[in-house]
């Protein structure tokens, strides 16, 4: 399984330079596909086989809007920060659907997507993905892609709430937690 996840990303690789250059915040859509090593005893597509699909949703988009590309040049990295789904409704085995996927925002050092797996018109999951960069600011690498001018869009509610939900949630661990003999000794 692991080896067709390279093999896939790769494909998108050698696709991507014959695909149309696409502007960032344009919406990206690729189709998929639920096979049968996709679904659990469940017999629907399984929370694994989800977060695959929108990671070579996430790929489709910085590769082809030339992201990628300009993160290589600038020898910067990009890694998941943060990550949530929320699941709607299942996808059966055989069903084709789309993962569309589309950058709503960013600050200096992240860029946040929603993605959605879409069916007939029914968002069946949707998430939320903040992608770290390391070595590179967001607008470095927009530079690089001729972007020189853009602004972050306002983000959505939604977004926004969870980004503050990230923050507090850090926040939070980073606090260390009472050891029970700490406990013990304030007790007496």
């Amino acid at each position: 399984m692991l080896n067709l996840y390279f093999l896939r990303s790769f494909l998108m690789w050698i696709a991507s330079f014959f695909l149309p250059r696409k502007p960032v915040l344009d919406e990206y859509s690729i189709t998929e596909f639920c096979w049968l090593n996709d679904i659990d005893y469940n017999l629907h597509l399984n929370n694994t086989s989800f977060c695959n699909k929108l990671e070579y949703g996430r790929t489709d988009l910085f590769l082809r809007s030339g992201l990628w590309s300009a993160m290589q040049k600038k020898k910067a990295s990009l890694f998941i920060y943060s990550f949530t789904i929320r699941y709607r409704r299942e996808i059966a085995p055989f069903t084709k659907f789309n993962v569309v996927s589309k950058i709503v925002g960013w600050d200096n050092d992240s860029y946040y997507l929603e993605q959605r797996l879409v069916k007939n018109g029914f968002v069946h999951a949707v998430a939320m993905a903040k992608m770290k960069l390391i070595r590179a600011t967001t607008q470095e690498i927009f530079d690089m892609i001729g972007e020189k001018d853009i602004k972050s869009p306002e983000l959505p509610a939604e977004v926004a709430n969870w980004i503050e939900y990230d923050r507090v949630s850090s926040e939070r661990l980073r606090t260390p937690a009472p050891t029970p003999a700490r406990e013990h000794k304030k007790s007496q």
